[in-house]
């Protein structure tokens, strides 16, 4: 039983890391969205690591998943 939960445990931190990453390359290739275009959905990949964060109750500081 412990297992299965370290596992569901684990799916919202891969969740987040695949987000971030896809918004970090888009970035790193010059792709931000604009007022007008976000042909890569990078503003609904941010809103969905915020709403897992939230939904799971995580505690993740900004200040060092940003540096």
């Amino acid at each position: 039983m412990e297992d299965s939960a370290r596992a569901l445990s684990t799916v919202p931190c891969l969740s987040i890391a695949d987000k971030a990453d896809s918004i970090a390359g888009m970035f790193a290739l010059g792709l931000q969205p604009t007022g007008s275009k976000d042909p890569f959905a990078l503003r609904r990949q941010a809103n969905g690591i915020v709403k897992t964060i939230a939904e799971h109750k995580l505690a993740v500081s900004l200040r060092s998943v940003v540096l």
